[in-house]
């Protein structure tokens, strides 16, 4: 095998790994093949050059692969067009729906989706304003921009697992404890830091476990949960400011 072929094997068999520690599921992504499938088609046609019969079945052959692939991925992005972790996209045939918020203009969402943003958008504009900051996390950042807040008393828009050095994730938990948000948008999602801990750091402990037992004494003294929708929680940081629209929950707990 010569250095340039080692070289697309290797791109090729990285890149499949690459798509399934990224998908957030046990499947490999669709485009996890982009370049394994191409190679295989190459080497097969490679291999029967001079073999005129032997070419000619192998052409079929590898065209009915393809269909069947193309056929494949088509309908799994019908099905399931987007799998994240904490979230998984819904079929496109009960995507009949439209929101009123306009960051989804034009955009079809289920009802059970349109439902979970219109909520939380709502706990947010009707218990705040816009002088308010609000902070996600892990990584629900998308409320800031239905809401079309962008105030942060934070540099780092994003503190997902993967992709926040400890550096930085020490210096975001210090700057949240001298600057309380005013909404903490929190999203459970069982097993993904032992995930990322295991296959990213070699069991080492991520400090966002530091930043969220820091969260978790300033919520359980300071906030109240005014929201809760699937797996997302929203707390408002109570400084005596009347509280008009609650989801999810029996009674306000005030601390």
């Amino acid at each position: 095998m010569n250095d340039g072929m080692l070289f697309i094997v290797s791109a090729s068999v990285s890149h499949i790994y690459a798509a399934a520690m990224a998908a957030g599921s046990s499947e490999v992504a669709y485009h996890g093949f982009l370049f394994a499938l191409p190679l295989f088609l190459c080497i097969c046609l490679d291999y029967s050059d001079g073999r005129e019969n032997l070419l000619r079945i192998l052409k079929l052959i590898i065209v009915i692969v393809c269909i069947f692939f193309s056929i494949a991925c088509i309908g799994q992005k019908r099905i399931n067009a987007y799998i994240w972790w904490g979230s998984i996209d819904e079929p496109y045939y009960v995507k009949t729906e439209y929101s009123d918020i306009k960051a989804l203009k034009g955009i079809k969402l289920s009802a059970h989706t349109r439902e979970v943003y219109e909520v939380i958008t709502k706990l947010i504009k009707e218990n705040g304003t816009d002088k308010d900051t609000i902070w996600g996390y892990p990584h629900v950042k998308l409320f800031n921009v239905l809401s079309d807040n962008y105030n942060m008393d934070t540099f780092m828009p994003v503190v997902f697992y993967d992709v926040s050095a400890d550096f930085y994730i020490e210096q975001e938990t210090e700057l949240l404890s001298s600057n309380l948000p005013d909404f903490i948008i929190w999203q459970d999602i069982p097993g993904v830091k032992e995930i990322h801990e295991d296959v990213f750091r070699d069991g080492k402990l991520l400090k966002q476990r530091d930043m969220e037992t820091m969260l978790e004494k300033e919520i359980s003294e300071k906030y109240i949960l005014i929201g809760e929708i699937d797996s997302i929680k929203i707390y408002r940081h109570n400084q005596g400011q009347p509280i008009r629209y609650t989801y999810g929950i029996s009674r306000l707990e005030y601390r």
